[in-house]
C-alpha cells in the first residue's frame, strides 16, 4: 500500500523503534479494582468487572485481613477512579503527583472527600502489604502481559504518529493491562509533569471472546494508541491557534457530547482525523470508513470534512512538513465566526499561559520551541512568533481576568 509521507521523512522523523510504549500491571489500578471487589456486588460501578481467575482469587484473599475496605466517594464510576489514581504516585503513597481535574474532585464530593478516600486506599495499601500481595500475584499474569507487549510492539505507533504529524511527542505513553476493567471501556491519561513533558497511560481491560494479546487486544486497539498519542502531539495547536478556534464556538452543541467545551471539540476531532487516515493507510479505506461510523458523525460534526483535508496534506508534504504548518488550512473546515464578531484574544493563548498551572505552562514553552525549529508555513511562525513575545501577566492580572 502506498505510504502517506515520503520514506525519507519517516526515516528523518522516526526511525522505527519497538518499545516505545510501555506494558506492564499498575499498582494504583489494582488497588482499585481489589478494594471495590472486596465490597457487596450491589454497589459495582459502571466499567468495572469481577473477573474469575487466579490471579484475581490470590489477590482478594487480602479480604481476610480485616482491613477496613474503603468506599469510594461520591459519584466515581470504576474509570473516573482509575483517572484520579493515574494522577497520584505508585501505591500505598498514592501521593499528590499530577493535576487532578476539577470535575473528578466535584464528582467525589469536594477536594476533602477526594483525598480522604486517597487516604484509606493508602492506609489499606499499608495495613494489607498490597505491594507484596499484587507483586506475588502479577506472576499469573506474566503470560498475558507478554502477549499483550507483544501486540503492542509488532509497530512502533509512536514513531507512526509523528511522522504523519511531522513533530516529536514530547512525553512517554505506558499501558497497563487490568482484569478489574470492563473490556469494553479503557481509561485514558494525558497530563504534563511539573516539567511540562507529557505522561500519556492507558488501561486495558479483558476483551470477551478475544486470545489476542492475551485478551486485552481489541480491533480498537491500534486506532486507540494512534488517538491517546495524538493527544499529546497535537492538542497544543488549537492553543496556538485559539483565536480562530474559538471565534467559531457559536457553532458548538452541547448535545452533541463532544467533550465539554468547543476548544476540546476541536482538538477531539483532529486527533480522531488523524487517527482515522492512518488506519485507512495500514488497514484499509473499509476500515477507515468504519471506524468513522464508529466515532459517531453526530458527536463531532466537522470530523468528517476534516479527514477530506487531510487528504490534501498529505499529497504536499513538501510545502507543510508538518501538520502545524497546514493546521490553519485545516482549521477552514470550521464554521466562519459570525459577520462583525472580531476574535478574542484569550488567555489560554499560547503565550498568555501566565494564568494557568506551571506544567501546562512549561509544556507549552517546549512545544512553541519544537515548532520555531519545525515550522515553514509564514502563518504558523508568526502565531509562533506572537505567543513568545507576549508580555507576561503577573499575579494581580491573572486574579482580575477571572
Amino acid at each position: 500500500m502506498k505510504a502517506l509521507v515520503p520514506a525519507a521523512l519517516l526515516l528523518l522523523v522516526a526511525p522505527a523503534r519497538a518499545g516505545r510504549i510501555t506494558v506492564g500491571v499498575d499498582s494504583r489500578i489494582e488497588l482499585a479494582g481489589v478494594t471495590q471487589a472486596l465490597r457487596p456486588a450491589a454497589e459495582d460501578p459502571k466499567s468495572f468487572r469481577r473477573p474469575d481467575i487466579g490471579y484475581s482469587r490470590m489477590i482478594e484473599r487480602l479480604s481476610a485481613s480485616g482491613a477496613p475496605v474503603p468506599a469510594a466517594p461520591g459519584a466515581l464510576d470504576f474509570e473516573d477512579r482509575c483517572q484520579v489514581l493515574l494522577r497520584v504516585s505508585s501505591a500505598p503513597a498514592l501521593a499528590p503527583r499530577l493535576m487532578m481535574p476539577y470535575d473528578l474532585a466535584e464528582r467525589a464530593g469536594g477536594p476533602e472527600r477526594l483525598q480522604a478516600w486517597l487516604d484509606a486506599l493508602s492506609a489499606f495499601a499499608r495495613g494489607t502489604d498490597f505491594s507484596a500481595h499484587l507483586a506475588r500475584a502479577e506472576r499469573l499474569l506474566e503470560d498475558r502481559e507478554a502477549a499483550l507487549r507483544r501486540k503492542v510492539e509488532e509497530r512502533d505507533y509512536v514513531g507512526e504518529e509523528e511522522a504523519y504529524t511531522g513533530l516529536a511527542l514530547n512525553g512517554s505513553y505506558s499501558i497497563y493491562l487490568s482484569p478489574y476493567v470492563d473490556g469494553g471501556l479503557s481509561t485514558n491519561s494525558i497530563e504534563p509533569r511539573e516539567d511540562g513533558v507529557v505522561e500519556i497511560e492507558s488501561v486495558f481491560g479483558r476483551q470477551a471472546g478475544s486470545e489476542e494479546g492475551g485478551g486485552f487486544w481489541s480491533i480498537r486497539a491500534p486506532g486507540l494508541l494512534w488517538h491517546e498519542t495524538g493527544h499529546g502531539i497535537v492538542d497544543p495547536l488549537a492553543d496556538v491557534f485559539a483565536d480562530r478556534v474559538d471565534a467559531s464556538s457559536a457553532a458548538y452543541r452541547s448535545s452533541w457530547g463532544c467533550y465539554g467545551d468547543w476548544r476540546q471539540c476541536v482538538k477531539e476531532q483532529v486527533v480522531r482525523a488523524v487517527m482515522i487516515r492512518l488506519v485507512a493507510r495500514d488497514f484499509g479505506e473499509a476500515a477507515a470508513a468504519e471506524q468513522l461510523a464508529f466515532e459517531n458523525e453526530k458527536r463531532f460534526p466537522q470530523l468528517k470534512a476534516m479527514i477530506e483535508s487531510l487528504k490534501a496534506y498529505e499529497k504536499s508534504r513538501a510545502r507543510y512538513p508538518t501538520l502545524a504548518d497546514y493546521y490553519p488550512r485545516l482549521l477552514e473546515v470550521l464554521p466562519p465566526p459570525p459577520e462583525g464578531v472580531a476574535a478574542a484574544a484569550r488567555l489560554e493563548l499560547a503565550g498568555r499561559f501566565d494564568c494557568r498551572p506551571a506544567p501546562i505552562r512549561n509544556r507549552m514553552r517546549a512545544y512553541l520551541d519544537q515548532l520555531a525549529a519545525r515550522a515553514k508555513d509564514p502563518a504558523l511562525l508568526a502565531a509562533v512568533r506572537a505567543a513568545r513575545a507576549a508580555p507576561a501577566l503577573d499575579a494581580a492580572a491573572c486574579r482580575e481576568s477571572r
